[in-house]
């Protein structure tokens, strides 16, 4: 035997024979290793007897559970899925669950549970494409799967190569056709670890490029081509993603439906996004727009209790568009935004766009009997590097549902903001019939670039052509706070608006708002509440308190500065009816000291016909320009009435002024009718100027004038060629001063002036008025109980007060006047 085997041929060893001979070990170990390295989740089930085939009571692996479940074409009761702890690699293009098969048999009582333990991790695979792709990536794809329910898995993609290699979603609800959508299925309490890389842009409904969760109006081999549902069970509807925590990815979660056109049949709808903390998203390179969360074609989408951050700390600032929740492209549709927290910090040095919530439900088109709801938010906004304009919005409405509802929301900045163009706490741009702005706080936003404006609330519609126009028809603005706006740059000119609103807004209504707090570093104009609209319809602002609005300090020798608490101005017609009436104005100040010119008016109108000012408080409003102005109110008219005013404390304690119209209580301009009732006026202001001139009352044009029952009291000190008078008028004839003027209590070391003619006494003044005034008095003593303005007895006469003025007044009947301010 052994002869025989020494007679074989020996064969020689070579180096080529011994590298192949234990590369091809090395390569058999190494694929040992890699099946032992890849891990499988062996997956427990229960309830497999009821489908048909059978499904086993356990399985190797995820992957080997899912194409068994693909498999059932019977069901007759529940699957509970259990995954143990460990990993498991998907596939590329992932794990899939959905078919023909399964999708015919699930139903409200046939139906799939997937529950991880926590520490049940699903890997994604290499990818191979990008969103522009027909076939995306992802880890878990449900293809027109319904009611299926998954529950504490941990998604995690790796891949940081490319944006080829990385997903483009964790898990995606795809349709299988225009007849079989994803119907009631449930994502919960689920981690997602994604890539930020993945910053392609998709075609179609994949949007844009990269999501933890997608909810597409699409198939998943042809993702970038929409469907158009042909029944409602085409519809991705009823689908609830709650309680999952996401971690990177350039967006959070997207759904993009179907965007139907009327009458709106088989719409993608009821989609629930809820209590999701979404967070560190965004921020990759180059620079995209990222969403925390993403909702077109949606209706009756419902987004609640939901964090978005995009950096709590670990992130990356994203440097293009930011937006932490958005809703759009669903017209007539309502939709709820509520109970969120977004918290956003924008990277940008180019100026673009950061928006808190985003509401376009409606665009376009007025929807009778639907609702945007946005409320309960609490959103904070950061923006600190951007060096050009930008457009800052905690709220941005271009909703035109016939009910827009923005209540009891919180908008805060957490930086000073470095960039020129605007920021708006409540932006309301869209058509709503109604909107109602209620219990918001906006606050906190500090800013020093060198030109810009901060609105806390907007509202304001838009010319699309040049006859066509679009705003909101009734803006309801009721006790919202606006506090700490302000505008610290050291040159050119900034804005701030408390409340504005704007052109092509009908009728409104600012109710019992407090407005406080804001102020302007330079060159600018700071208004507390400001009504501009071009259309008449009927305007009311009541009930609002607004204080500490203040201009810049040091000294300022060319720049404009204007402090007002209310302005409305815009139209001029014949049909507007406008009321400003029960608002406390006090602490307005220009502070700079200097030559530039610039004013601080309590109240400001020059709007239309008719108007009525009444029952305002108005106080502490002080200039410190030598040719500054002071006016508590202050008309550019042509029909108002202005009674039951107290205005006092008013002061220009640098003034120096030639003119006699620089301060005064009241003063009326460019006015066919005017009429004073029961106004009371304290002034005893001084100046250290050349010359000062102080006027309870102006009345600069030669309009008809009415008053009666005013109290007009002016103990300033005049110098030079100043008067501290009780009554100015600009025209030296009777024929525009309305005969039936009377009762009034004028004081002052100028009764009268009219430009030409001084009366220091009442006696004069009479004789100059022939029949007029001859009921009017005069007094020695201050008859109030308080000049004090923070009191609440400021400019009051007390009951039992020995006055000329007490008891003494005429009836007014036109309007109607039958209480006292008190």
């Amino acid at each position: 035997m052994n002869r025989i085997l020494l007679q074989k041929p020996i064969r020689s060893f070579t180096k080529k024979k011994f590298w192949t001979t234990t590369m091809a070990m090395l390569l058999f170990f190494m694929v040992l290793s890699a099946a032992k390295l890849q891990a499988q989740i062996t997956v427990t089930v229960t309830g497999g007897t009821t489908t048909t085939p059978n499904l086993l009571t356990s399985y190797p692996s995820f992957l080997a559970f899912t194409t068994a479940l693909n498999g059932v074409t019977g069901m007759n009761g529940q699957v509970f899925a259990k995954l143990a702890n460990g990993s498991e690699t998907a596939p590329v293009k992932g794990f899939t669950i959905g078919s023909l098969s399964l999708n015919a048999v699930v139903s409200a009582t046939n139906n799939v549970f997937i529950d991880g333990s926590g520490a049940t991790n699903l890997n994604a695979a290499v990818g191979t494409a990008t969103a522009a792709n027909v076939s995306p990536d992802g880890i878990l794809t449900l293809v027109g799967a319904d009611r299926i329910y998954i529950s504490n898995l941990i998604f995690n993609d790796s891949n940081t190569t490319s944006s080829t290699t990385a997903m483009e979603f964790g898990v995606a609800l795809f349709k299988t056709s225009a007849t079989d959508g994803c119907q009631f299925n449930t994502i919960d309490n689920c981690t997602f670890n994604m890539q930020r890389i993945n910053i392609n842009n998709g075609a179609g409904p994949m949007g844009e490029g990269q999501a933890a969760i997608m909810i597409i109006n699409a198939t998943p081999t042809a993702a970038t081509t929409g469907l158009i549902p042909a029944a409602t069970s085409g519809t991705s509807s009823d689908n609830t993603i709650i309680g999952n925590l996401i971690l990177g990815g350039r967006n959070g979660i997207i759904m993009y439906g179907y965007l139907a056109p009327s009458p709106y049949t088989f719409v993608d709808s009821r989609n629930i996004i809820s209590s999701n903390g979404i967070e560190n998203f965004g921020g990759g390179l180059p620079a995209a727009v990222c969403n925390g969360i993403i909702a077109r074609g949606q209706w009756d989408a419902d987004i609640q209790f939901n964090y978005v951050d995009n950096n709590t700390g670990t992130g990356v600032n994203n440097t293009s568009v930011l937006t932490g929740i958005f809703v759009g492209n669903a017209n007539n549709s309502n939709s709820a935004v509520t109970n969120n927290i977004v918290k956003l910090q924008s990277g940008t040095t180019a100026g673009t766009q950061l928006t808190g919530i985003f509401n376009a439900i409606n665009s376009g088109a007025n929807a009778p009997g639907f609702t945007a709801t946005m409320s309960n938010n609490i959103i904070d906004l950061a923006q600190p590097l951007a060096t050009t304009a930008t457009f800052v919005r905690g709220i941005h409405c271009q909703s035109s549902s016939q009910n827009l509802t923005i209540n009891n929301n919180t908008i805060s900045g957490l930086s000073p903001f470095t960039g020129s163009g605007n920021i708006i706490g409540i932006n309301v741009a869209g058509a709503a019939t109604t909107t109602t702005i209620t219990n918001n706080i906006v606050k906190n936003f500090n800013r020093t670039a060198s030109s810009g404006a901060t609105y806390g609330i907007l509202a304001a519609g838009t010319a699309l052509t040049v006859t066509a126009t679009t705003g909101p028809t009734n803006v309801v603005a009721t006790s919202n706070t606006i506090d700490n706006l302000t505008f610290t740059a050291a040159s050119n000119q900034g804005d701030i608006y408390g409340i504005n609103t704007g052109n092509f807004v009908a009728s409104t209504l600012i109710n019992l708002n407090t407005i406080k707090n804001l102020g302007i570093g330079y060159e600018g104009r700071v208004w507390g509440i400001r009504e501009t609209s071009n259309l008449e319809e009927t305007k009311t602002c009541r009930n609002n308190t607004i204080f500490n609005l203040i201009g810049q300090t040091g000294v300022s020798t060319t720049n404009n500065i204007l402090i007002t608490g209310i302005d409305y101005g815009g139209i001029v017609g014949s049909t507007m009816n406008t009321e400003i009436s029960g608002n406390t104005i006090y602490s307005l100040r220009s502070q700079a000291t200097g030559t530039a010119t610039g004013g601080v008016n309590g109240i400001s109108a020059s709007i239309s016909q008719p108007k009525s000012i009444f029952n305002n408080k108005i106080y502490d409003l002080s200039n410190n320009l030598t040719v500054g102005s002071v006016h508590g109110i202050i008309t550019v008219v042509s029909v108002s009435n202005i009674y039951n005013n107290t205005i006092g404390d008013l002061k220009t304690p640098n003034l120096d002024a030639t003119t006699n119209t620089n301060l005064s209580g009241i003063r009326c301009v460019n006015f066919t009718n005017a009429n004073l009732f029961y106004n009371s006026i304290f002034l005893n202001g001084t100046s250290v100027g050349t010359n000062f001139s102080s006027n309870a009352v102006l009345a600069e044009t030669a309009g008809n004038l009415l008053m009666r029952n005013n109290i007009l009291i002016n103990n300033s000190v005049a110098k030079g060629t100043g008067l501290a008078s009780a009554f100015t008028r600009a025209d030296a004839t009777l024929t525009t001063y309305n005969a039936s003027s009377n009762n009034n209590l004028l004081v002052g070391s100028t009764i009268f002036s009219d430009g030409t003619n001084t009366d220091a006494n009442l006696a004069a003044f009479k004789t100059r008025m022939v029949t007029r005034d001859q009921a009017s008095v005069t007094e020695t003593t201050t008859p109030f109980t308080s000049t004090v303005g923070s009191s609440i007895d400021f400019l009051r006469l007390p009951t039992n007060a020995v006055s000329v003025a007490n008891n003494n007044a005429l009836p007014v009947t036109s309007p109607a006047i039958t209480n006292d301010y008190f």
